[in-house]
């Protein structure tokens, strides 16, 4: 709960950071909120340009399914 905290605020200073949202919704998946992880990922997507993370988080959304 604590890290979730953490993540929230740093998306909050960082909106434009896939990092931010990815490491947000990583925390929401391992906390079992499938919905908001998801959500966060597709931000995450949304935002990176990098093709290798685009694919890895494409992989992350797919799991939460």
């Amino acid at each position: 709960d604590k890290a979730l905290k953490v993540f929230q605020t740093i998306v909050e200073k960082h909106p434009d950071s896939w990092n931010a949202h990815d490491s947000l919704a990583e925390g929401l998946a391992t906390k079992g909120d499938k919905a908001a992880a998801s959500a966060e990922y597709q931000k995450a997507l949304a935002l990176t340009k990098d093709p290798v993370q685009k694919k890895r988080i494409e992989g992350q959304i797919a799991k939460l399914k």
